[in-house]
C-alpha cells in the first residue's frame, strides 16, 4: 500500500499537522483538570505572580532612588500597599457581612410573603433546611385536652344543658358544631389568595388580568422565592466555610509576592541565560505583559469604583438598604468584564423586587441598566483604549472557563490570566497563531503592533 504523502496529510493553522493540535488540545484539557484539582496552591500561586508583575516597577522605581542598603525599602513599601489594599478590602467585606446578616430577617419575612400558602403556615427557616413535615399541624393550632376536645387558651363559662353554645348549634348537634363551614373555608382560602397569602403586598392581585394570569405570575414568584431563600442559604455557607481558606491563602499571597520581589533580579539573569545573546523577546513579553496588565487593573479599578458611586448614588433616591454592600459587589464585580455588570445590576433589583414592589425595582433597573451603558460603551472604551487587545468573545469564555476551573477566584483572575498567556503566545513565533485566535486582531502584523502600545 502505498503511503501518503506528507504534504497530502490533514494541516492545522500555520501549516502545522492537524494531529499536533489535536494532542495540543489534549493536553489543554488535561491541564484544565489538573489545575482543578489543584487550585488550592496554584491559585495563591498565580495571584502573586500577577500581583509581583503589575507591582514590580513600584518596587525598581523606589530602589533605583535609595543607596543600595536602603533597596530593602522599596520591598516594604510594596508589601505596606498591597497590605493597605487588603485591608480596606475585608474592612468593606465584613462591614457588608455584617449588614447582610441584620438584613436577613426582613429579607426572609419578604420571601415568605411570596411562598405559596401551604408554606407559608411554616418558617421559612424550617422549609429550607428540612427541619419540618409540609403537613405538620400549623403552629395556630390549638392543644388537645385528651378527650377529643380541643382545650381553649381561657376557660369558658359553665353551661346547662341544653343550652346552645355561644355562635354554634344546639347540644343535641354536635356533629354539625365540630365541623366548620366547608363554604366559609372556601371563602377564606380564595380572600387569603386574592389578599396575596395573608395580605403581603408582594402578591400580584391586579384584577384587570385574568385569572390565570395571575395564578401563573403567582407561581412563578413564589418559585423564585423558594429559589432564593434557599441559594442564599447555600452561598451563606460557602462563604462561612471559605473564610479561613480564603484568609491563609491571602497571607500565602503576600509571603509569595514578597519572595518574587525580593528574587525578581535574579531570576530576570536566569531567563536571560536560557535564550541566545542578544535575543531579549522574553524581556519584551515581561515589559508587555506587566503594562497591559497594570493598565487593565488601574482601569478596571476607576470604572468599579464610579460604577459604585453612580449605583450607590442611584440606589439611595429610592432608600434602600445595604447600600455599602451594593457598592463593595459592584466594585469587585468591575474586575470580571460582561458577566460583573450583570450581576451587580440584577441583585439590587431583586432586592428592590423583594422588599418593596414591582415598579420601584423596574425604576431601579432602568437607571442602572442607563449607568452601566454609559460607562461600558463610552467611558470604559476611551480609557481602556486598545491596550486589551482580546476578543470580547474570548474574555466571556475565559470568565467561564477559569471560573469553572478556580471558582470565584478564577473569574476574577480570568481576564488578567488571558493577557498574560496572549502576551507570551504572541511573543513565541510557534505559538503566535494561537495569539492571534485569543486577540481582536485579523493578522499578526496588526497583532505585534498591539502588543507595541
Amino acid at each position: 500500500m502505498p503511503e501518503t504523502a506528507l504534504s497530502d496529510r490533514p494541516r492545522g493553522p500555520a501549516g502545522q499537522p492537524a494531529a499536533l493540535w489535536v494532542g495540543v488540545a489534549i493536553l489543554a484539557l488535561l491541564l484544565g483538570w489538573a489545575l482543578r484539582a489543584s487550585a488550592v496552591v496554584t491559585v495563591p500561586i498565580v495571584s502573586a505572580i500577577l500581583i509581583a508583575v503589575v507591582l514590580a516597577p513600584l518596587d525598581r522605581a523606589i530602589r533605583c532612588r535609595l543607596p543600595r542598603p536602603l533597596a530593602w525599602v522599596g520591598r516594604v513599601a510594596v508589601v505596606g500597599v498591597l497590605l493597605l489594599a487588603l485591608a480596606v478590602f475585608f474592612a468593606g467585606l465584613i462591614y457588608s457581612a455584617r449588614q447582610v446578616i441584620e438584613e436577613m430577617p426582613r429579607i426572609t419575612g419578604a420571601l415568605e410573603d411570596l411562598l405559596p400558602p401551604g408554606l407559608q403556615e411554616m418558617s421559612v427557616d424550617r422549609f429550607v433546611y428540612g427541619g419540618g413535615d409540609a403537613e405538620a399541624t400549623p403552629p395556630t393550632a390549638a392543644p388537645s385536652n385528651g378527650a377529643g376536645e380541643t382545650a381553649d387558651a381561657t376557660p369558658s363559662p359553665p353551661r346547662e344543658t341544653g343550652q346552645p353554645e355561644a355562635g354554634g348549634a344546639p347540644a343535641g348537634e354536635g356533629a354539625g358544631s365540630a365541623t366548620a363551614d366547608p363554604s366559609a373555608g372556601a371563602s377564606d382560602a380564595e380572600a387569603r389568595a386574592e389578599n396575596g397569602a395573608g395580605g403581603g403586598a408582594t402578591a400580584f392581585s391586579d384584577p384587570m388580568l385574568p385569572q390565570s394570569l395571575r395564578d401563573l405570575v403567582n407561581q412563578a414568584g413564589s418559585t423564585a422565592a423558594t429559589w432564593a431563600v434557599e441559594a442564599s442559604t447555600s452561598l451563606a455557607r460557602r462563604i462561612a466555610g471559605a473564610v479561613g481558606t480564603f484568609v491563609g491563602a491571602t497571607i500565602i499571597v503576600v509571603f509569595l509576592v514578597l519572595l518574587a520581589l525580593s528574587e525578581g533580579p535574579t531570576w530576570r539573569r536566569k531567563l536571560g541565560g536560557l535564550w541566545p545573546a542578544g535575543d531579549d523577546s522574553w524581556q519584551h513579553a515581561l515589559d508587555t505583559m506587566s503594562r497591559k496588565l497594570r493598565s487593565f487593573l488601574l482601569v478596571r479599578a476607576a470604572m468599579g469604583l464610579l460604577s459604585a458611586l453612580l449605583y450607590v448614588g442611584w440606589l439611595s433616591l429610592f432608600g434602600l438598604d445595604l447600600l455599602l454592600v451594593w457598592g463593595v459587589i459592584t466594585f469587585l464585580l468591575g474586575f470580571v468584564p460582561n458577566l460583573g455588570s450583570v450581576v451587580s445590576g440584577v441583585l439590587p433589583a431583586l432586592y428592590a423586587l423583594v422588599t418593596r414592589d414591582l415598579q420601584t425595582a423596574a425604576l431601579v433597573s432602568v437607571g442602572l441598566f442607563a449607568i452601566e451603558q454609559i460607562i461600558g460603551n463610552f467611558l470604559d472604551p476611551r480609557l481602556q483604549g486598545r491596550q486589551i487587545a482580546v476578543s470580547p468573545v474570548v474574555v466571556l469564555v475565559a470568565i467561564l472557563l477559569w471560573g469553572w476551573i478556580w471558582g470565584v477566584a478564577g473569574a476574577l483572575l480570568a481576564v488578567p490570566v488571558t493577557v498574560s498567556l496572549l502576551v507570551a503566545f504572541a511573543h513565541v513565533p510557534a505559538l503566535r497563531p494561537v495569539a492571534l485566535l485569543l486577540s481582536n486582531q485579523t493578522t499578526t502584523d496588526e497583532l505585534m503592533a498591539s502588543m507595541r502600545r
